[in-house]
């Protein structure tokens, strides 16, 4: 039996994880307040204690704009954190699969990058996650990175959802339906066009498809086989840079804009439940976004090298339809639990 430490196992990708971890796996998944892995002497003290034969790190400062505000706390967690996971794992003869981010990359590509492109970040968060790969591909020698982008699932906070909700909303206000608690935000978001950037592009990615693709690594280290092994041709790296063959790339099988992916969920929502009312949707350009944090405008991964070794990519269709119905559905019970049918006696 294999002795597994989650770390992030609250987050959607954590979620998604432990809803699909093999049933032979014994699984830890500390929440933050007992597991804080910025912090070094309680990683060593965790990981020592319970001896894991292999550490999942999907735990993550992952809030983009937040982090140009607070680089201190998105270092901590992004970029320490890692250190400190692999470092306790080196003294404890663990395996170590990390999880990053598409943001490493600048987005002046033509082209979808490949796991040998060298990061450049162009904010503080694709900066800590950078830092991140590289202290744990430096100190651990049989570590896997694995980049992906634009997670989204029905568990916490992501795109999709907050479309979901927009249109919830929408709906919403046209029944009359919670207009009695909050008339005004209601009818904002039936009449505030929904604006959403076209200009970036980028694989949306479900993070169950990317928890299967973790167990799968995992579990090739797990039984002693070297996942590294490819049919992709790779870069040999320069002696100062760290080791690529240990870098996977692993992401939705399109690439889209944000607009387009809003106009996938909405294309979603409306064929699974017709009587909702769709906001109006404008494209716009990034800079009238005027986010904090600059976003790389291609960020497109090549899965070339993941897909050689039987890791497909996923077409959006299946998993988004997954996603929206189960959100849908959980929303129509709230809204039904909170707006009871009149007493017909």
């Amino acid at each position: 039996m294999s002795k597994i430490l989650l770390t992030g196992g609250s987050g959607q990708l954590g979620r998604c994880l432990l809803d699909r971890m093999p049933a032979d796996w014994q699984v830890l998944a500390p929440r933050h307040d007992e597991l804080d892995i910025a912090h070094a002497q309680a990683v060593q003290a965790y990981v020592s204690a319970h001896a894991p034969h292999i550490i999942i790190n999907a735990a993550a400062f992952n809030a983009v704009d937040l982090a140009e505000r607070n680089p201190v706390q998105a270092h901590a967690v992004n970029a320490l954190g890692p250190a400190n996971l692999a470092t306790a794992a080196t003294q404890a003869q663990a395996r170590l699969v990390h999880i990053s981010t598409d943001y490493v990359f600048d987005g002046k590509a033509s082209h979808p990058y490949i796991e040998p492109d060298a990061p450049f970040p162009i904010n503080q968060y694709g900066l800590s996650k950078m830092l991140g790969e590289q202290n744990v591909l430096s100190t651990l020698p049989d570590s896997i990175v694995i980049r992906t982008s634009w997670l989204y699932s029905e568990y916490g906070h992501n795109f999709v959802r907050t479309i979901l909700k927009l249109v919830l909303d929408s709906t919403n206000a046209d029944t009359g339906a919670s207009r009695q608690n909050k008339p005004d935000m209601h009818a904002a978001a039936q009449l505030a066009p929904l604006r959403v950037v076209d200009d970036q592009t980028g694989c949306p990615t479900y993070a169950g498809d990317l928890a299967e693709a973790i167990i799968t690594l995992a579990s090739r280290q797990s039984a002693g086989q070297n996942p590294n092994t490819s049919s992709v041709d790779t870069k040999t790296p320069h002696a100062n840079e760290p080791d690529t063959n240990r870098i996977y790339h692993y992401c939705g099988a399109n690439a889209m804009t944000w607009y387009a992916f809003a106009q996938q969920i909405l294309a979603c929502a409306k064929a699974l439940n017709e009587s909702l009312i769709m906001p109006e949707l404008h494209a716009i350009k990034t800079l009238d976004y005027a986010a904090p944090a600059a976003r790389p405008a291609m960020s497109v991964l090549s899965c070339k090298k993941i897909e050689a070794m039987g890791i497909v990519s996923r077409p959006l269709e299946r998993s988004l339809a997954k996603v929206v119905k189960q959100w849908l559905d959980q929303s129509s019970k709230m809204i039904a639990s909170r707006n009871p049918l009149p007493d017909a006696r």
